[in-house]
């Protein structure tokens, strides 16, 4: 895909393309991006233009972001060279990332029932030193939200 217009005007500012196909999978898979992902699901249609080659998103600032797979006008882009949540957007929406695995009834109930053990295991690491107890108890009330 050669770059366009828009595209020519996006990586003459600060920020570097990158190939979006090419990028470790894992990488979609760390828990900073998957926070970007969920954030990306969360951006409404009627703030989106699509133009074919690229998306203009209105951010909740007002400011309009003009994105395409491999380049991204917002901040978060710009200074981490990775995807953003309008890139992810633009993933989801042309089929090239897979959306969420769907949550299992019969798994989420074993996940239930562990809940206490993994408690059990965060606590002995406060114990033992490991861990603050400002973490534990974050860590705490994460996995609890889970119940």
């Amino acid at each position: 895909m050669g770059t366009n217009y828009f595209q020519q005007l996006v990586f003459d500012s600060d920020s570097q393309p990158i190939d979006f196909n090419s990028l470790d999978p894992l990488l979609h898979e760390d828990p900073d991006q998957i926070r970007r992902r969920i954030n990306a699901l969360k951006i409404k249609a009627d703030k989106i233009t699509d133009h074919g080659d690229h998306y203009e998103i209105v951010g909740s600032s007002g400011d309009v972001y003009k994105v395409t797979l491999n380049v991204c006008s917002c901040f978060d882009f710009v200074s981490r060279g990775l995807p953003c949540k309008h890139m992810y957007r633009f993933a989801l929406d042309h089929n090239i990332i897979e959306d969420f695995p769907k949550i299992k009834p019969k798994n989420a109930k074993v996940f239930s029932e562990k809940i206490d053990q993994e408690i059990e295991r965060f606590c002995s690491y406060y114990e033992q030193g490991l861990i603050s107890a400002e973490k534990f108890v974050k860590i705490v009330d994460a996995i609890k939200k889970g119940k």
